[in-house]
């Protein structure tokens, strides 16, 4: 998709220069979601995606990474929804956490125990709540 004449944005977050004829370089900020600095301007590669390539049908104010890695910004783990939404999500899931050093999801045993779970349950739950969140059901 076009961008300011000068770029072109893929679905998958990149950015491409055209004058440059490379890839824009990415940045991080202190929360970890990605930018890069156009023109003199910061853009949010996952805002520009959804911007570009999805609807928001609902006018939902919140875009969601599905996979909870700020890093994915390609088109199917972007997401719109409500604020409540997005809380349930983070509650109900909160014993789940996406490991940004190793880019893998961990268990912590601490919120195992205080959730009352078994690691054998966990890690059974662990990867059927991976498969939902990359199939887009949960």
């Amino acid at each position: 998709m076009e961008f300011k004449k000068n770029y072109f944005i893929y679905p998958n977050g990149k950015i491409y220069g055209r004058k440059r004829q490379i890839y824009m370089p990415e940045k991080k900020d202190k929360k970890g979601f990605h930018y890069v600095k156009l023109e003199g301007i910061l853009y949010y590669n996952h805002l520009l995606v959804a911007k570009y390539y999805k609807i928001n049908f609902h006018s939902y104010p919140v875009l969601l990474h599905r996979d909870g890695n700020k890093a994915n910004n390609r088109l199917e783990n972007l997401e719109y929804t409500i604020g409540t939404r997005y809380d349930e999500r983070v509650k109900k899931h909160r014993w789940i956490c996406y490991n940004k050093k190793n880019n893998a999801y961990k268990i912590t045993i601490n919120n195992l125990q205080k959730q009352k779970k078994t690691l054998k349950e966990a890690l059974c739950y662990k990867f059927i709540f991976i498969l939902k969140m990359r199939a887009g059901l949960v």
